[in-house]
Order: C-alpha cells, then structure tokens, then sequence
C-alpha cells in the first residue's frame, strides 16, 4: 500500500470515529503516521451516558425531601430517629412521661399551656389522665354564676335555688337565699316556725271564722308595731284564729297574750287538736304561754268566747309573738 493511500484510510477511520461510529484503531503517532500501517477495530464497544441518557447500575435516585420532614426517615417529625415522636431517642411514645408526645393531649402536668378556661370552662382545675393522656375536665366549672340559671358547679343562681327550700336542707322552715358566688345561704332557716304580724296581716296558713274575725291590728302589740286581735263580738258569740303546722320533731309553742274582758265570765282560750290547754280573764297585761307538742300535724286555735250578758273593759284579746318549735306549714 502506497504511503498516500495510507494517510486516506487513516483521515477516513479517524473522521468515522469522531461521528460515534463503533470503531476504534483511529489512533495515529503524534506526527499522524501510522506505525504498523495497519487499523483494526475496538473490541466491545461501550456506549456512554452521553450518549444513550442511561444511569449506572446501583445509582441512588430517592430525594429526601420527598419523605415530607426533610430528614429522610419519614415519620414526619424532623428529627431523624424514626419513631415520630420528635424526641429524638429512637423510642416509641410514651404516655405518662412528661413529654407531650403525638396525638398526646397531656402528659402528667404538661398540659400544652391549656386550662379550663382555654378549653371553654368558666373556671376549675385542669388535670391529666394518666392512662390516655388526654385532659380529664370533671373539675371544670362551666357555670357562669349570675345568670339566674343553675348549671354544673353550681348549687344555686339568683332566684334558681335548683328546688331547694329549708325544709330540703334539714330545716323546719325559713327563708333559704342565694348568694354572690351561687352557694346556697341557710342563714334564715330555723328550725323554728316565727309569726310576729309584722307584715301587717296574717300570713299563709292562719285562718279566721266565728261572729266576728280576728284582725291583725297596730293598737296592741306586745313586740314590734302589730298584733292579733279578736274582732267586735255580742253576747253568747265567739271570735277565733288559728293555724295547722306540721312539727317534724317534738316541739312546743309559745306566744304573748293579753286579754281585757269581764273577769271570770268572758275568756281567751287556747286550744290544740280542740284540747283546752288555757285560759284568761279580766284586764291583764302581757304574758308568756307554752306548751309541749308531738311530732305530727297539729292545730292551734285561740277563742274569744264571751257568756250571756254583760261586757267589760276592752272586751277583747291579742296575741303576738308566736313561735313554734321544730315546726312548719304543711
């Protein structure tokens, strides 16, 4: 082979291979010359990742940022052990722990800076369950007091005293209140019945009959401004009050009488269940009677019970003051 058709061959081979073409032997000395004058081709050709856009065997494709914490373990809480609970000690959660932990609500006294209050509650203390971790609220309030409506926490609201009277709390009677904090107030309960006609005239329970009725009147009293009083009666006539109370325990009554009649002839009288138990006449002044009462219901009554003929003095009685004992109206 002649020396230019040499160079030819070699400018041909050379030119096939830079255009990718799977032949090698391209190789010319540093002149260009060919040292052997003899081309062969490379054995096993392999294609490049230029060339096909292939990646090697055992290349890594998984972006970390696609797990969703960007630590790359993804549970999700950033901190790269794995367990989700954020601590980042590799453990599973722990109720119970003190640290507030996933779908944790509390643990122990963390409560995650909520209380009652940011809870919805009025008022109260907040506390853990130490089980679930979840908040234990039974010591919540969500009573608001001054609403004149009774709810949890509440024993009572303004003129809602939740049907509680003295008489429910162990009282004989009296008047059972509310106060500023919805507790209930027993100051006026008693387990005393009280009637001192002050209110100017006779209270629920007292009932009149005979020719004519007792009066509450301001002319007598023995406390106070006002008293009862029989009304105008003739001659063989009679005026009376009385009042039916239920004693819950044995008790007594008690009252100031005063009468002004024909002595020994006109009288007040005082009877319980239409037994006598006294009597009194003439012009008197002021003065106690008491007597003892059984459990049970019971009627007091007082009479004014004139004779015949004749009249004296005022010709008339009062009472004031009366006070029953473990007693009140049925």
């Amino acid at each position: 082979m002649s020396r230019l058709t040499s160079l030819l061959l070699s400018y041909v081979y050379c030119t096939t291979c830079a255009l990718g073409l799977a032949l090698t032997g391209c190789a010319a000395d540093d002149e260009g010359d060919d040292t052997s004058g003899v081309f062969t081709a490379p054995a096993n050709p392999q294609p490049t990742s230029a060339s096909n856009g292939s990646q090697s065997a055992g290349a890594t494709t998984e972006d970390p940022e696609t797990t969703g914490d960007g630590d790359g373990d993804g549970d999700g809480d950033g901190d790269g052990d794995g367990d989700g609970d954020g601590d980042g000690d590799g453990d599973e959660p722990l109720c119970d722990n003190g640290f507030l932990d996933p779908d944790e609500e509390c643990d122990q006294t963390n409560y995650g800076g909520e209380t009652c209050e940011t809870l919805g509650f009025f008022g109260g203390a907040l506390s853990c369950d130490p089980e679930s971790c979840t908040f234990d609220t039974s010591q919540c309030v969500s009573a608001v007091c001054g609403n004149d409506a009774v709810e949890e926490g509440e024993a009572c609201d303004g003129a809602d005293l939740a049907g509680e009277s003295c008489q429910t709390q162990g009282f004989a009677g009296g008047a059972l209140a509310c106060d500023d904090a919805c507790a209930l107030v027993l100051d006026a309960c008693a387990n005393d019945y009280v009637e001192d006609f002050e209110d100017g005239v006779f209270s629920q329970g007292w009932s009149v009959g005979g020719s004519a009725p007792w009066s509450v009147t301001n002319n007598q009293a023995h406390g106070g401004s006002y008293g009862a009083g029989s009304g105008p009666i003739g001659d063989d006539a009679v005026s009376q009050v009385e009042i039916t109370l239920n004693f819950v325990a044995s008790g007594s009554v008690s009252f100031w009488r005063r009468v002004s009649s024909e002595q020994n002839y006109d009288y007040l009288r005082v009877y319980i269940d239409n037994v006598q138990k006294g009597e009194w006449s003439g012009d008197s002044s002021w003065g106690l009677a008491t007597y003892p009462v059984t459990a049970g219901t019971h009627t007091i009554r007082w009479r004014y019970e004139k004779d015949g003929s004749f009249s004296q003095y005022s010709d008339t009685a009062w009472i004031d003051d009366f006070v029953a004992t473990n007693a009140l109206l049925p």
